[in-house]
């Protein structure tokens, strides 16, 4: 679906869900743990990848805490938001991930490269945009 002009996110709204959306690999990347994670998503919110889907704040915190003591660099890129739905409070979209990551497995280095499709619900709480829903789909 194409939105149309009336329907489209403020300038201020997408500038948010952009920086939220970064400071999301930006945690990831560097390791900042459950608590940085706390900051971005609601206390229902949902998170699935491959091999994971967590449902509420203290899985996904769970979630990170173990991510964060592996043996593993990352670093992610994200393409431009696209907006597919817009609400009260409640915006829907899809970001293109590309996510690269060095690590060793039995004292060889690999490195290796991904591209997802995140498909995010964003909500919208006491005038701060969260994660309600983020759903990364590998493409390859």
């Amino acid at each position: 679906m194409i939105l149309q002009t009336s329907d489209e996110p403020s300038v201020m709204e997408y500038l948010a869900l952009t920086r939220l959306i970064t400071e999301f690999g930006w945690i990831v990347d560097h390791k900042e743990g459950p608590e940085a994670f706390s900051r971005l998503f609601t206390d229902d919110a949902q998170l699935s990848g491959p091999g994971f889907e967590l449902h509420g704040l203290g899985e996904i915190m769970d979630h990170a805490r173990k991510q964060a003591t592996r043996d593993r660099i990352s670093r992610h890129d994200y393409g431009a938001l696209r907006i597919t739905e817009t609400g009260d409070d409640i915006i829907r979209g899809c970001v293109l991930v590309t996510a690269h990551f060095s690590e060793t497995i039995d004292g060889t280095p690999k490195t290796s490269t991904g591209i997802a499709d995140s498909f995010d619900l964003f909500r919208r709480e006491r005038g701060l945009w969260k994660f309600a829903e983020r759903k990364l789909e590998v493409v390859f």
